[in-house]
C-alpha cells in the first residue's frame, strides 16, 4: 500500500467542492464591495449616530444598511473560510490512501 498525498480537484466530494466554491466566490465578493465602498464595518465604527466604514485609517460614511450588510457579510466571510478549513482538514485526515 501506498500513500497518495496528491489530491485532485475530481477526487474531493461535491458537498467539498461547493464549499470551497462558495468560500471563493464569498470572498472575491467582499472584496469587490469592500473596495468599491471603501472599506469594512468590522474596521469602522458607530458614532453621533453616523456609520463608517473603514480601510486602514481612512474612514467612509455609509448608511445604516450597508453598514449593517457589511458587518454581517464580514462575520460570514470568517464563518464559511472556517467551515472550509475544518470541513477539509477533517475529509482529507479521514481519507483512506490510494491502492498501488
Amino acid at each position: 500500500m501506498r500513500l497518495d498525498n496528491s489530491t485532485k480537484w475530481r477526487d474531493m466530494p461535491r458537498w467539498l467542492q461547493i464549499l470551497v466554491v462558495f468560500a471563493m466566490i464569498n470572498f472575491v465578493f467582499y472584496m469587490l464591495v469592500s473596495m468599491a465602498r471603501g472599506g469594512d464595518a468590522w474596521s469602522g465604527h458607530i458614532a453621533d449616530g453616523k456609520y463608517f466604514v473603514a480601510r486602514g485609517r481612512h474612514y467612509t460614511e455609509v448608511s445604516r444598511g450597508f453598514w449593517r450588510y457589511s458587518y454581517y457579510h464580514t462575520i460570514l466571510l470568517w464563518l464559511t473560510h472556517l467551515a472550509t478549513i475544518v470541513a477539509g482538514s477533517l475529509y482529507f485526515s479521514t481519507r483512506r490512501p490510494a491502492a498501488a
